[in-house]
């Protein structure tokens, strides 16, 4: 059995031994890890990696983690298509000049009317339809398969209709495991850019997130409890001060 994992920022790949990634294939007794994760990535871009997968390395005996990321990212996908740029903290660092090549920095200014467009017209509509089109993508195949949230809680209307019993919706989201450690929360999504932490989460989270998926496969239910994990162990203010010119631009940006 091997372990296959796609989504974003809270799944792609770390070099940190303490990582929920690098832990979770020994306690699965997974034979290997294929992760598709990368940062920043949209979930036409998950979705895009796992159509790759069925077509061309499926088995029906390896077990699935899915993160649903963002639904405002926006949905290019292309063979030359680098994942990050559906994210717009990947258009901030463009505009710095910070460790991007010619044709990233190219394509934000060609398309940045097209960026502000999907962000600006994205709506909770939108957003539940993206849902439950990686659902229903999930539920075409046998796998045992877990399904995380990044950002957004799933509504109840999608999260009661049939789904195989195998595919597990998780509704306990990354966002708020990653918020409740910073004393005093987080205001806004865009408090994460830069974040310092591997996958947003201090390392004795990511060994509760470990024992939360080992269970939820192992019960075939949802194990997730934000109860669980450790809150208020981060200072806000140091945080900040890494976010704080993200987010003026944010603003400027869709403004």
């Amino acid at each position: 059995m091997r372990l296959i994992i796609f989504g974003d920022s809270f799944a792609h790949p770390h070099k940190a031994d303490y990582v929920w990634t690098n832990k979770i294939t020994e306690r699965l007794k997974a034979t290997q890890q294929i992760n598709y994760a990368n940062n920043g990535a949209s979930i036409e871009y998950c979705l895009f990696k796992l159509d790759h997968y069925i077509k061309n390395d499926y088995d029906v005996d390896d077990k699935i983690i899915f993160f649903i990321t963002n639904p405002t990212r926006v949905p290019l996908v292309d063979n030359d298509y680098v994942p990050d740029w559906a994210s717009l903290s990947s258009a901030y660092d463009v505009v710095k000049g910070e460790n991007r090549q010619d044709r990233t920095v190219d394509h934000v200014k060609e398309h940045s009317a097209y960026y502000k467009t999907h962000v600006t017209f994205t709506n909770p509509q939108q957003s539940e339809y993206k849902f439950y089109t990686a659902l229903s993508a999930l539920n075409t195949i046998n796998n045992d398969t877990l399904a995380l949230f990044s950002f957004n809680k799933l509504h109840k209307s999608i999260l009661n209709l049939q789904w195989r019993n195998n595919l597990i919706i998780s509704q306990t989201i990354g966002y708020e495991i990653a918020g409740n450690e910073i004393q005093g929360n987080i205001e806004s999504i865009n408090d994460l850019y830069n974040d310092f932490r591997a996958h947003h989460m201090s390392e004795i989270n990511h060994n509760i997130f470990v024992d939360s998926i080992v269970n939820s496969f192992k019960q075939r239910k949802d194990c997730f409890d934000i109860n669980n994990f450790k809150q208020n162990i981060l200072n806000k203010e140091k945080l900040q001060l890494q976010q704080s010119d993200w987010s003026n631009w944010f603003n400027r940006f869709i403004g």
